[in-house]
């Protein structure tokens, strides 16, 4: 189980995955061209977190890193679980991977990916 975002961010290079330094607690990017800036290449990756220990990790979503992410929202009296079941419902089955977020006091994320 990884448990920190040294673990996260070496995960995600051996999986090939492009990622960015994000402001700590934000999700304001900490390169300049944000996302577009994301790399999967160690060092880069690496210079990054050297220069911003405590960045959080931005990871593309879309073509870059073959990713959907839904955020269902269940605050407020929202119902996202009911919009996400519809969706479902009129798209076909999903496989959900549920993913635990780094940042203390998120709630869950479900990646879903299209079969």
């Amino acid at each position: 189980m990884v448990n920190n975002k040294k673990e996260h961010i070496k995960y995600y290079a051996y999986e090939g995955l492009e990622i960015f330094p994000c402001n700590d607690n934000k999700k304001t990017p900490l390169t300049k061209h944000g996302f577009k800036d994301a790399s999967a290449d160690e060092q880069v990756i690496n210079s990054w977190w050297d220069k911003y220990p405590d960045a959080n990790i931005g990871l593309p979503t879309g073509k870059t890193n073959n990713l959907i992410v839904v955020d269902v929202d269940v605050k407020n009296d929202a119902d996202g679980m009911a919009s996400l079941k519809q969706l479902q419902d009129e798209c076909g089955e999903f496989i959900l991977e549920l993913c635990t977020p780094l940042q203390v006091g998120c709630t869950s994320t479900l990646t879903i990916q299209m079969m």
